[in-house]
């Protein structure tokens, strides 16, 4: 969830699900976005809107970094680039298989994507169309539910 600028005295309050110590430090966790898209340009703006926010932006560039990333990481959501990325059915069905916790958010700039129809009604949290509009992503960051466990699973 993205910070509001503190005043005097004020504390961020994150969800409980944020709040855990990382290891030996007594900072409280950052959401962390995973930014996967073949286009470098593309990927550096996304970044320059997350992170004035508060949210931890790791910027990929392909869909193979992306699964070697989350296997030893954890991230609160993966933008996903659909235009510029080999990825199909299969990919996504495996990805929320795998990472069943993360929210994945597509972006691109065709309305509809009919070689994905399945992936995207039943594995993608949304869509979002490009040119990206901040507001709408941080809109649908807010969204994502604060307990993993509440979070849609697959079959």
């Amino acid at each position: 969830m993205p910070l509001a600028p503190l005043t005097n005295g004020q504390e961020h309050k994150l969800p409980r699900s944020l709040t855990g110590n990382r290891p030996g430090t007594n900072f409280p966790m950052i959401p962390e976005i995973v930014i996967v898209n073949a286009d470098e340009t593309q990927r550096r703006d996304l970044v320059q809107i997350l992170e004035p926010r508060h949210y931890r932006a790791t910027s990929l560039d392909s869909l193979k970094r992306l699964e070697a990333y989350l296997r030893k990481k954890f991230c609160l959501a993966v933008l996903i680039d659909l235009d510029n990325l080999p990825a199909d059915q299969r990919f996504f069905k495996n990805l929320k298989k795998m990472h069943p916790d993360v929210c994945i958010l597509g972006l691109s700039e065709r309305p509809f994507h009919p070689e994905l129809e399945e992936a995207i009604s039943r594995h993608f949290f949304a869509c979002i169309s490009k040119p990206v509009d901040p507001d709408e992503i941080f809109f649908l960051l807010n969204s994502i539910p604060e307990q993993p466990q509440s979070r849609q699973h697959i079959d």
